[in-house]
């Protein structure tokens, strides 16, 4: 027999008592107010065995949902799961959340990142702008500045950025009204041509017109993607990124060979920055700092 049972027994056997010890009292031809008294105790017993049944049936309810929830989650977390390791993902970063926890999905990443560009010879990153990387205030800007810029570092890097003047670019900066979207490509420009300055020609990059695109960083081990088509057409505020997961996979996955061949193909149909750009990009004053 089940507690839930038990303590239903219980309530309506208290309750029958309540009832009988009242109808006890109603009947006593004694003392009046021997009878009063016992008609209020049994009166007092049948209220409290109601209340009690009332709460059983309500934290029981509460708690039957509260194990409903768990169960349901760790089913969901279970696909998930089987989900990820057939597709060969080794990482899920998601960015939503209150600030400890996109703080806690900006070490997660970094990491990651750490780890992957610390062993990989080649770095390929197909992005609108890639203000986490590109950005003097980005989350991850001083991590490749600091990789990049050691003496001993040989790592080539080719990025692929949105073209700034094309419709596509124009189309995004209209969903991610507010964030500068534009600015954004044009301070990652000045960025690259800053950093293929000061690795001797290691970093180059080329532009795109590629519409709804994704971002993706490959290196030598492992792809990371942010499908930002599956984002919401209009975002509540700022930028499509962040909105969607950012996901690991291994170098064996068909995403990675996927990835690989379509960015090597946008890459040779990319067209590299203007004589105009890259002497703006020269000037001192729009020179970033990696400290």
């Amino acid at each position: 027999m089940t507690s839930e049972i038990k303590w239903r027994n219980l309530s309506l056997v208290t309750g029958i008592s309540g009832v009988a010890l009242y109808a006890f009292g109603a009947l006593y031809e004694g003392e009046k107010s021997l009878a009063t008294f016992l008609q209020d105790i049994g009166l007092a017993i049948v209220i409290a065995a109601a209340i009690a049944f009332l709460i059983e049936r309500r934290t029981h309810a509460a708690m039957q949902a509260t194990v409903n929830g768990a169960a349901e989650r760790m089913i969901n977390a279970t696909l998930l799961s089987r989900g990820a390791t057939a597709l060969d993902i080794e990482g899920i970063f998601v960015r939503r959340g209150s600030s400890d926890e996109r703080q806690q999905y900006v070490f997660a990443v970094q990491a990651a990142l750490d780890e992957a560009i610390e062993r990989s010879s080649t770095i390929d990153i197909l992005c609108v702008a890639g203000p986490d990387f590109f950005r003097s205030d980005g989350a991850h800007y001083r991590l490749l500045c600091d990789h990049l810029l050691r003496p001993d570092n040989k790592t080539i890097v080719r990025v692929l950025l949105l073209d700034p003047k094309s419709p596509t670019a124009k189309d995004r900066a209209e969903l991610e009204l507010g964030h500068g979207t534009i600015s954004d490509i044009e301070i990652a420009g000045r960025t690259l041509d800053w950093l293929r300055s000061e690795t001797s020609g290691r970093v180059l990059y080329k532009s795109h017109d590629l519409p709804r695109s994704n971002f993706v960083l490959i290196t030598d081990q492992t792809l990371f993607h942010e499908a930002y088509p599956t984002a919401p057409m209009r975002p509540p505020e700022g930028p499509i990124g962040g909105l969607v997961a950012l996901l690991q996979y291994k170098r064996t996955s068909r995403a990675y060979a996927r990835w690989k061949a379509h960015f090597e193909y946008v890459w040779g149909q990319g067209q590299k920055p203007s004589a105009e750009a890259a002497q703006q990009a020269a000037q001192p004053d729009a020179l970033p700092r990696a400290g």
